[in-house]
This record gives C-alpha cells, structure tokens and sequence, in this order.
C-alpha cells in the first residue's frame, strides 16, 4: 500500500489564535479536518480568558487579523477584547471548527508510539459536574500544540495569604466593585498600563507597585467610519493594500529591536522619553518623572501602548511605589523598607509563565519516551525552524518558543508555522513515494536543529534584547528564550522559501 493515498489524522491542543489557523489551513489545503482540545467553553485562546477593563491589542486591527479572513468591519483601529473575541468565533464557526472542538476538556498527556508511527492523546473532561472523569483516548498520525506562551497566569504564592479579594489580569472577576475603595495593582506590563485608568477613575486609592517602569508608545484610538468599511467590504483590494502598508510600517519598527545603537532608534526614543517628562510636568507630577519613566532601553521589554496612562498615574489618588514587596498580610503589603499598606483588593498584572512553562502540565513524549518538558528544563528548547523538534515525529509546535515578536503581529508568525507545516506534510508524506503499512514522519536530524539554533541565538547578538532587563521574552538565567531575533519577512523566507529534504529524517518501514 502507498503511504501517500492515506490522508493523516491530526489533533490540535488548543482553540486559540494558532489553532483556529492550523484547523482552518488544514482543512482548506490538505482536506483534513482536525479534532480539537479546549481546556475553555468557547474558542479564543487569551481573548477568551482575558476580560480586564480596557483589554485591547496593541496591533492595528487590520493586522491582527488572518490574512485569509481579512476583516473588512473592524469598528476602530485597535479592537478591544470583546470585538476580537467576537472576531475569531465567526472565523471558527463559518469553517465549522466549533463541532470538531471538544470544549473543557485537559489534554493530559501526548506519547509517541514508534512502532505505530502515531500520538496517543490522553484527556479528561473538565466539566463542574462530572466528578472525577475518567480519560479518554485517542490516536493520531499528527499533533500540534497551539496552547500558546501567554496562557498559564504567573500567581507568586506568597501574594495569595492576602485575604481580600485578589483578581489576575486573565482571572478577571468583573462582579467585584471597585468605587471607593483602596485597591493595589502589583506589575507594570500592557496589562496593568491598560487596567490602571480604569481603577483610578472609581478606587478611593489606587497604588501601582511597578519594579520597573514601562515605555509608553503614543496610541490613537478612533472609529473606523461606515464609509470605509463600506470601501474594504466592497473592494477587497483596497483592505489588502491597506494591509499590506500597515505590515510594512510594523516590519521598520524592527530597526528599534534590532539595531538599538542605530541613529533612528536613538532619535526615537530620546525624543519619546522628552515627551513623557513634558507631558508628567504639563499634568503637574514633574515629582513622577524619575519614578515611572522607564530607564532600560527602548525595546527591551515589550512596550505599551496607551493615550490615557500618564493622566491617570498623575491623578491624586494614584501612588507609585518603586521598593519591593517584602510580605503580604491578610489586609495589607508590606514592603522591604517596613511600611505597610492596608488595602481592601488587589490586582496582579504579573504575567505568564513563560520560562519552563511552554507546555503546561502536559506530559509530552517523544521518541524513546523521552519527555519534552524535561528536556527543555534541563537544557534551552531547541526547534528546527521554530516548530518542529528532533526526538519528537510530527509534533508542530505553535507560537512556542522562538516565535513571537517584538514589533508586528503575532498572527503572522502563527500563519507562517502552519503554512510551514503543511508543506512538510505535502513533501514529506502526502509526496513520498515509499510504501509500507505507516506514513512517513516529519522529524528534522539533529544537525539541521543544531545549526538553525546556532543561528537563532548568534542572531540576537547586538539587538535590544540582550541587553540589561528583565522580560517575559528571557528564562531565568536571562536568556531569550521566546522572541524569533528578525523580522517577518526573514521568518517567512527561513520557513517557507528554503526547504531541504536532507534536513529532515529519512524514514523507511
């Protein structure tokens, strides 16, 4: 029997930006449908999970969108959470991804059987009501995990012995009231720039306890009018130009990442940084200047995007601590310097665990039982082309390490991996000639992983990243570990317009 007249079986963990693409693109290209695993009730990913006051994308919306459902209706430039949420649940179900997701349901682990050639996913639903569910089982010729890096909340445990009612940025309660009360946030990131107008307008006392402070990129938030959504819907055209010059402006700001010492990027954050210190002394808080201006570069950390932010933190019963928290009380925080503070609620804009949290909880397996998780805590993660990893046969991992960006949007890079993937299928197994009773395997050789990861990390040399800060973008050890080190373009020739069947592992029955 041809290996090649047999479609392969494929499962997706995750419901989220990358996985709606890979559901929809191998449906699309390939004619496979996918099974899908969501740990939530609905699609979405973090846009689903996060529904903080003020949650909105930092990337124009006609760019965070898939190019192949180009939306011609987005109703202002930077779509807040609910309307992109609404966004990805159309794009799900008018390619009828909905029926093939099982929602609420825990991928417990993904073992690869060798003499099979196939994934063994065990899962368990996550119903309120089903007690202790048993696991299911189920096999497949491909796995990609799409959980994303940005999904699993950062909740230090020595911040929970607070007794009041503490609520993450991904965990909102929007049940809980804040008029009048004395509330603290603890973190400085795009979460906490985006919640903080909102609490300081209704909280008695709002204190930011920020380690370090953030840049602050100018934003304009407008209408897009009817008149041109009526000029994208009806000239489709025209929204790819569009489209096309918002990429490439996005694609320039790389120069700021990766060419810190550059004349543009000095100009740039020089002339920002005076316009910060004009606006705090215009407001009257010129005393805030050298509290929440950032003193790392431009870059470093990711920045945020915001009109409303410095107004806010200049507000009289807004306060900005800088010394660090030294322990947590049933009604108050307690900093290293010995002052205590009572408050009545706390946020945590803390982020994700991102550094050996790629996977979760879930027990990945590759060949040779080795164990995916282990690996990459003893050792960096290593891919080959940001997705696939020797050891670990037709596994894609989506938006995982080495994948996101610094300065365009995510949905690029989502859309390239994916792309990336069914080419290899169509080459690899789908192309291949052999016959026997199993399909080929998409598995790179340990010296093309090696060499593409000897390029990937040479290639931050030089660039913002390595420089003195701490981010979400690095490990513990100060490592980038998340970040692709170029632009998306060099992403898209890497992945798609260099292929070398010598780089992948032949494999014969």
């Amino acid at each position: 029997m041809t290996t090649s007249n047999k479609r392969p079986t494929a499962a997706i963990i995750g419901a989220g930006i990358s996985g709606i693409c890979a559901f929809v693109q191998l449906q699309e290209k390939l004619g496979i449908t996918a099974r899908v695993f969501e740990l939530n009730k609905d699609v979405g990913g973090v846009w689903f999970q996060n529904t903080y006051p003020g949650c909105r994308c930092d990337v124009s919306s006609h760019m965070y969108s898939y190019s192949f459902e180009m939306n011609p209706d987005w109703s202002q430039n930077y779509s807040d959470q609910e309307e992109i949420l609404d966004y990805l649940r159309n794009v799900a179900i008018k390619h009828n991804m909905i029926k093939h997701t099982d929602f609420e349901t825990k991928v417990v682990s993904a073992v690869w059987l060798e003499e099979e050639k196939k994934w063994k996913l065990e899962f368990k639903r996550t119903y309120e009501d089903n007690g202790s569910p048993e696991l299911g089982i189920a096999y497949f010729d491909l796995l990609y995990s799409a959980m994303g890096t940005l999904s699993r909340p950062n909740i230090p445990d020595e911040l929970k012995s607070f007794s009041g009612p503490i609520l993450h940025s991904a965990k909102w309660d929007n049940s809980i009231d804040f008029t009048g009360k004395r509330v603290a946030i603890v973190g400085s990131g795009a979460s906490a720039v985006q919640i903080i107008p909102h609490i300081a307008s209704k909280a008695s006392q709002l204190i930011a306890f920020q380690r370090s402070s953030p840049w602050i990129m100018p934003q304009t938030i407008s209408n897009v009018s009817k008149k041109m959504r009526s000029v994208f819907y009806n000239f489709p055209i025209v929204l790819s130009i569009y489209r096309f010059l918002l990429f490439t402006l996005f694609e320039v700001l790389y120069i700021l990442l990766g060419y810190p010492q550059s004349f543009f990027t000095k100009y740039y954050s020089n002339k920002l940084h005076s316009d910060h210190k004009r606006t705090l002394t215009q407001l009257g808080r010129a005393d805030l200047i050298s509290k929440i201006l950032p003193k790392h570069q431009i870059g470093c950390k990711r920045g945020a995007f915001s009109a409303t932010y410095y107004p806010a933190m200049s507000k009289n019963n807004v306060h900005v601590v800088n010394i660090p928290i030294k322990q947590v009380k049933r009604n108050s925080l307690v900093t290293v310097d010995g002052e205590s503070r009572e408050i009545d609620i706390l946020i945590l804009a803390t982020g994700f665990k991102t550094n050996h949290d790629f996977l979760g909880d879930i027990q990945i397996n590759g060949k040779n039982n080795q164990s995916l998780k282990k690996l990459w805590q003893t050792e960096l993660p290593n891919l080959y082309k940001s997705t696939i990893i020797h050891g670990f046969p037709n596994l894609f991992v989506l938006l995982g390490p080495y994948s996101y960006l610094g300065h365009n949007s995510t949905i690029c890079m989502a859309e390239t991996q994916v792309a990336y993937s069914i080419k290899c299928i169509k080459k690899l197994i789908l192309g291949s000639k052999k016959s026997g009773s199993h399909m080929p395997i998409i598995e790179p050789t340990l010296e093309a992983q090696s060499s593409y990861m000897k390029h990937i990390r040479s290639s931050f040399q030089n660039t913002v990243w390595v420089s003195s800060c701490t981010s979400w973008y690095k490990n513990q050890e100060n490592q980038v570990i998340s970040l692709y080190p170029n632009t998306v373009i060099r992403f898209k020739w890497e992945l798609l317009w260099r292929f070398r069947k010598q780089d992948y592992v032949y494999n014969v029955d």
